[in-house]
């Protein structure tokens, strides 16, 4: 399966605060029963393995958690980046952390 922009395959990402309609379609494509999953947005040499949505919503999940436990941006993405390591697309995770804490760019991860 093709999935386009709603994969993001080893790469850093924005999750949204709402994840209902991004589990929902999640669900759709696992309903596939996809061997393979390519996503629009993908660190070179990936595997095409459908545990790529399992490994999607850890990730939503982490941003969550650390960013309850965060006062800043930059906390968060240092968080974010110790259990997240060698991903590609490292600037989706600037904006993703800027937008969790958008307080006068205070704390502005780098």
């Amino acid at each position: 399966m093709v999935a386009g922009d709603i994969i993001f395959n080893q790469c850093h990402f924005n999750p949204p605060a709402d994840t209902a309609p991004l589990y929902e379609s999640f669900d759709k494509i696992m309903a596939l029963n996809p061997a393979i999953i390519v996503g629009g947005h993908e660190k070179i040499g990936v595997a095409h393995d459908p545990n790529v949505i399992a490994w999607m919503k850890g990730y939503i999940g982490d941003f969550h958690t650390f960013k309850a436990a965060s006062t800043t941006s930059a906390e968060l993405k240092q968080k974010m980046l110790a259990k997240y390591s060698g991903l590609a697309m490292e600037s989706l995770l600037d904006n993703a952390v800027n937008a969790a804490f958008p307080a006068a760019g205070k704390g502005k991860a780098k």
